[in-house]
């Protein structure tokens, strides 16, 4: 038996070890922004179970060596997982969840060494926890040996004490349990009700047809100042110049924070590319989208200003390495990429920084000079920037701006420095001959995270997001709510540039009549979670990198190993309709990676793959439906064949046979074929192609009413329906729809009628079209905001009269 003395610094090391391994607790405690008392009780008795459950494991081990390794092991990890949640809380006063985990990465952990002191303290605390524990073991008694049930009772009970007192330990607990034992599947892309839930199906296809450039774009992420910090009410004077502007600019007046938006990289995702960074949590998860170059099938704001000719460039003061920045913007059109190991060899004085990077001080003296040079390009721009001075929890004024009088409070410090640095810096680009033409917009990141300001909050504030459009010609305040995902097609708009892209979950908050939706809903978040994962992020490789290219089995459809969602309109389409009524169209990049694959309406598959005729592409449809002229089909005409190709360019054929199910292509011999028809020549606006989509010998149906200059169209495909519709003609070369009235299906799949018009993705197409007794082809573009309204594209004379 051991006596008092014995076990006594037994008991001295253990209650040093547990207060030792409760201080982090108690700092979380301190930090946490929603868990009362009673989350305090429970994660101090989740750490008595633990300590004690671990005191029975290592009390069981005979050699003291082994012991002291398994005690060390178990408090090592028990001391992590308290410090990574203290961490959690002391950045964002929260406990374990999407945007902490999502930040877990080497990338962002070797990127973020903004706090020395804390990374210090973290290690002699994890230092004490092993030491005491190293020290704790040499006392503790061995347990007499015994393999009765009976005696692994208590440690059972203690273990199952443990996972239900611990409340976090219980909550991921739980969830990962849920995910395992989940019998629903998931969401697919035949179920999705598409209106209701208000996401936009034309985002899963890349954007057809020329992207026109408009303004300049200066896009401000203002890190972490939302709306709140203008209100005089709240915080008097602490944004005199951001309280002016917003009564000179456009401002927008109602925009909402919503789940995967609520961090930076997130809210840049979600505000760029029109879609919450939402991932499952399971293998893969966020990685895929990592891996994916963020959402890399997706068509985002500054793809679009690329395909326009836009040079963009992106500025901030941190490392562009932390949370994936870099990735996402370099994946996504920008030509420059610039943060903080960038930026710094360009400083006056290099060792002027932060813990986290450049000051905004710096920054935006870098963004001046990049303005200026940008503007010499004589081609539009895109500047985009992120400050750093107000990043929780404690922001980083700069040396250069005046102190906020009301309150000595560091964060609002920040906010009143970052107010003073916009608008000098706005003052500055104002005076160059470029700002006439440059639009400039200023957004909040995401809402602020735990700060020392919080307490100086009003209870219960409305807390939105800030979004600033200046040096546009509209002024006043838009009411309609709005989310990040409705920056990029509005920011658009204001810039006036011309495009046909879509975004899954947002609109433009300039359109009129804006849809009625639940952004909080669970069904959406979970379809937006399917789509990002399943439509907009593809894996890397190409084509020739998978040993099967085709294949159809069990009513599905896989390219490259990818299943084929089979549906228009949102709603499924038979799998026997595909070969028959139906053909696949998949859209590749010129690495031979398929970027987005549909289905399309027989009729309609010469005026689709004109639509993508800026794209290579895999079609696989019966021969007879084939528009091309120039591919030695060598297979008969109900045979179901496999073309690689591009419009005006060179069409192999990859494979045929008799029936869908029967075709099977693997990838022997891919990748001399994909390089000769990447390398062949193309005509570059395909004339040649739109000049023959209509056969000579058949009569055009469609008139051009010599009075009015409206056109009419017989017959128009959209999708499975045919419309008979009028087009007035309201300017010059503007058009709007006046009338429209659906038809029966009289054109039949077996012989396709190529004559007819056919609406897609924001064109119309009418291959043939007499006028004064001579025929044109036109196509018409749909004018962004107008959904009825159309410009004339292209115009091309087939006949003289």
């Amino acid at each position: 038996m051991y006596s008092y003395r014995k076990i006594r610094p037994l008991y001295l090391l253990v209650i040093a070890l547990y207060g030792l391994l409760a201080a982090p607790v108690l700092a979380s405690f301190h930090y946490s922004q929603h868990h009362g008392l009673v989350w305090l009780l429970l994660a101090l008795a989740g750490l008595v179970c633990f300590m004690a459950c671990g005191g029975w494991i290592v009390a069981g081990i005979t050699r003291l060596w082994q012991r002291r390794l398994a005690a060390c092991t178990l408090a090592g990890c028990a001391a992590l997982l308290l410090l990574l949640r203290l961490i959690s809380f002391y950045f964002q006063g929260e406990s374990f969840n999407t945007r902490f985990l999502y930040h877990l990465n080497t990338d962002s952990l070797a990127a973020s060494a903004a706090y020395l002191p804390l990374m210090a303290a973290s290690v002699l605390f994890l230092t004490g926890c092993l030491w005491l524990t190293w020290q704790t073991v040499a006392h503790l008694p061995p347990r007499p040996a015994d393999t009765s049930w009976r005696k692994f009772s208590p440690l059972a009970l203690t273990f199952v004490l443990m996972l239900v007192l611990e409340p976090d330990l219980a909550r991921l607990s739980a969830a990962q349990w849920q995910l395992l034992s989940q019998q629903e599947p998931a969401p697919a892309l035949d179920n999705i009700d598409w209106k209701q839930l208000g996401l936009n199906r034309a985002a899963l296809t890349p954007p057809p047809g020329p992207v026109t450039p408009g303004k300049n774009l200066v896009l401000i992420y203002l890190e972490s100042l939302e709306r709140l910090y203008t209100d005089e009410q709240a915080f008097p004077g602490l944004t005199p110049n951001l309280n002016q502007l917003m009564k000179t600019g456009l401002l927008f007046d109602n925009m909402l924070q919503t789940e995967g938006t609520d961090w930076t990289v997130a809210g840049m995702t979600a505000s760029l590319c029109g879609t919450p960074l939402l991932y499952g949590l399971g293998p893969g998860g966020s990685n895929d989208v990592l891996q994916g170059g963020f959402l890399n099938q997706a068509t985002c704001l500054p793809d679009i200003l690329k395909r326009a000719g836009y040079y963009q460039v992106y500025m901030g003061g941190a490392a562009t390495e932390f949370g994936g920045k870099g990735t996402l913007l370099s994946k996504h059109g920008f030509d420059q990429v610039k943060g903080k190991n960038q930026l710094i060899p360009l400083l006056a004085d290099p060792s002027y920084l932060n813990g986290w990077g450049l000051y905004d001080d710096s920054l935006f003296d870098l963004a001046a000079q990049e303005f200026e040079r940008l503007a010499t390009l004589q081609k539009p721009f895109n500047l985009t920037l992120l400050t750093l001075d107000t990043h929780h929890p404690s922001g980083h004024p700069s040396a250069s701006c005046p102190r906020y009088p009301a309150i000595d409070n560091s964060i609002l410090h920040a906010v009143h420095c970052t107010d003073h640095l916009v608008a000098r810096f706005l003052e500055r680009i104002s005076q160059h001959p470029a700002w006439k033409n440059t639009v400039v917009v200023l957004l909040s990141d995401h809402l602020a995270m735990r700060n020392v300001a919080q307490p100086l909050y009003p209870d219960d504030y409305d807390r939105q997001l800030l979004f600033l459009a200046l040096n546009t010609p509209l002024k006043s305040s838009v009411a309609d709510s709005g989310t990040h995902m409705d920056v990029a097609p509005t920011v658009l708009d204001l810039l006036e540039v011309q495009h046909s892209a879509a975004f899954l979950a947002g609109n433009s908050l300039l359109e009129t009549a804006q849809p009625q939706v639940d952004v909080y809903a669970q069904s959406r978040l979970d379809a937006i979670q399917y789509l990002n994962l399943n439509l907009l992020t593809g894996a890397a490789g190409g084509i020739c990198d998978h040993a099967q290219l085709f294949s159809a089995q069990n009513h599905k459809l896989l390219i490259s190993k990818r299943e084929v969602p089979l549906s228009m309109s949102g709603m499924p389409l038979p799998f026997e309709s595909m070969g028959t009524t139906h053909g696949l169209i998949a859209l590749l990049n010129d690495r031979g990676t398929v970027t987005s694959t549909f289905a399309v309406n027989l009729r309609n598959l010469a005026h689709a793959l004109y639509q993508y005729r800026d794209h290579p592409f895999i079609v696989i449809a019966p021969a007879v439906s084939l528009p091309f002229r120039s591919v030695d089909m060598a297979a008969n005409d109900d045979e179901i064949v496999a073309v690689l190709g591009k419009l005006g360019g060179e069409q192999l054929i990859l494979g045929k046979a008799p029936n869908l199910e029967s075709l099977h292509l693997s990838n022997s011999g891919c990748q001399q074929v994909l390089t000769h028809v990447m390398s062949s020549q193309t005509d570059s606006d395909n004339t040649a192609y739109l000049a023959n989509l209509c056969q000579p010998d058949t009569p055009a149906s469609n008139t051009v009413d010599p009075a009015t200059g409206a056109l009419h169209l017989t017959r128009l495909a959209h999708e499975d329906g045919l419309f008979q519709v009028t087009l007035a003609n309201t300017g010059p070369n503007r058009y709007e729809v006046v009338a429209l009235e659906g038809l029966a299906d009289d054109i039949r799949p077996d012989e396709p009628d190529s004559c007819h018009a056919y609406y897609g993705h924001g064109e119309v197409i009418i291959p043939a079209i007499e006028e004064a007794g001579r025929l044109s082809a036109r196509v018409l573009q749909q004018i962004p905001g107008e959904t009825l309204q159309f410009s004339l594209l292209t115009e091309l004379f087939l006949t003289q009269p």
